[in-house]
């Protein structure tokens, strides 16, 4: 399994920046009252900025293409033309879901300073991945680490949902 590379350390920055827009946007008058709540907020924070790095890391993933004739003449079995894993494309949906709110909810909760900062991060992300270079294939076992990343975060939802609802009732 080959790991991150510097463009994918720079969809991870992006997808936490943007969690700490939302973050900050909601954060709560009266601050950390306890230390099971500031347990509470870094655990969806943590959760926050993997997710919303999914449409940074996944949405612009460029492997490079195996030519398809030499596919079918080396009798290696076809993929179906996707490239992504199913747990991959739920990590894009889910993440464009919440860069999504976090575009609609937050410029009214913030100065204007931060609502540019959102802006520049985004033109930044875009220009990243226009030039980026192409991923390698995955590994034999077919799996690349953002699969896997895929997986945990997918996994972890239930619990990132119910941390939300108990932040919420405080």
């Amino acid at each position: 399994m080959s790991g991150p590379r510097l463009i994918d350390m720079m969809g991870l920055i992006a997808g936490y920046g943007t969690a700490a827009l939302l973050m900050r946007a909601f954060w709560p008058a009266s601050g950390l009252s306890t230390p099971l709540h500031a347990g509470m907020l870094f655990f969806e924070y943590f959760w926050l900025g993997l997710a919303m790095s999914g449409p940074v890391l996944v949405g612009w993933d460029r492997r490079e293409h195996r030519n398809p004739a030499a596919l079918a003449d080396s009798g290696e079995p076809s993929t179906g033309g996707s490239r992504r894993t199913k747990a991959e494309i739920a990590w894009l949906m889910i993440g464009a879901y919440w860069i999504g709110l976090t575009i609609l909810a937050t410029p009214g909760r913030l100065p204007v300073d931060t609502r540019i900062v959102l802006i520049f991060q985004i033109v930044i992300v875009v220009l990243a991945a226009i030039f980026a270079p192409g991923r390698k294939q995955p590994e034999a076992d077919g799996t690349t680490w953002t699969h896997k990343a895929a997986v945990g975060l997918l996994a972890a939802w239930p619990l990132a949902w119910i941390d939300l609802v108990a932040l919420s009732l405080e």
